[in-house]
């Protein structure tokens, strides 16, 4: 925001802010084919969910698509946690916007519920590639191991980035190939596609 003062300690955040976006879109933009699309981040004293009454105070960053920009919402959350935990978040945003650039029918086609899995895992494993240092993603490692027998695949969302790693660590599959099951995704349906 703009009345910030020049000595407000969330300045100091901005340019960590566009680190994260100079790090992770040329990244994502390798995997092509498109770039991703202009994209709008918005630094904002809301939290995510405030509008509705109900603030979601875990919430780092969101992306949204604007037909032919994303945008990004960078939320008071973010500027209380680690700088590198935050550029992670913002790097997990970023890949939503690279999801809406070039998979836009596997990604919207379907029903949300049928494909968050991949969808939120993807963006989880996709931030760690661009951070393979900070493993922000880790925070999910609990969930995975109280409900890794109990739940399938395709209703896990965030901590669906395991089985992506998974296959990047155990299987070889480098992230091009990942890229390239993410467009064999359905474009229709629900579960069962």
């Amino acid at each position: 925001p703009i009345y910030w003062p020049a000595d407000d300690p969330r300045r100091a955040r901005l340019p960590q802010i566009m680190e994260a976006v100079h790090t992770a879109v040329p990244i994502f933009n390798t995997y092509g084919p498109q770039p991703i699309m202009s994209t709008v981040l918005v630094v904002t004293e809301l939290a995510e969910g405030e509008a509705e009454g109900h603030p979601r105070p875990n919430i780092y960053a969101k992306a949204k698509s604007g037909g032919t920009s994303c945008h990004v919402g960078i939320f008071p959350s973010s500027f209380h946690i680690d700088a590198p935990l935050m550029q992670q978040s913002i790097a997990h945003e970023l890949f939503h916007c690279y999801q809406y650039t070039n998979l836009t029918a596997q990604e919207s086609g379907p029903d949300p519920a049928a494909n968050e899995w991949w969808v939120e895992g993807g963006a989880d494993y996709f931030s760690d590639v661009a951070y393979p240092n900070v493993n922000h993603e880790n925070r999910w490692l609990s969930l995975i191991r109280d409900n890794a027998t109990d739940e399938p695949l395709t209703s896990w969302r965030y901590k669906a980035f395991i089985f992506f790693e998974y296959l990047a660590n155990n299987m070889g599959m480098t992230p091009d190939q990942i890229i390239a099951l993410f467009a064999s995704m359905p474009t229709s349906g629900g579960v069962d596609e």
